[in-house]
């Protein structure tokens, strides 16, 4: 796995889990479903991270 793989993989991922995570948050507040919250956040989260990983590794790969 190279870097640019990794980063071709985190841009794919990234979209379904930051929808589904988003989904889950509008799904869980319109039934008051807590714990279901917990996840959704959860999963947002982790998108951003993917992000903020995706931004480190880009920079290197241009040796900034």
């Amino acid at each position: 796995m190279t870097n640019k793989n990794i980063i071709k993989a985190l841009n794919i991922l990234y979209i379904p889990i930051s929808g589904i995570g988003g989904g889950i948050i509008g799904g869980s507040v319109a039934n008051n479903n807590i714990p279901l919250m917990m996840i959704g956040v959860f999963m947002f989260i982790i998108s951003f991270l993917m992000i903020f990983i995706k931004d480190k590794l880009k920079n290197k790969l241009n040796g900034s």
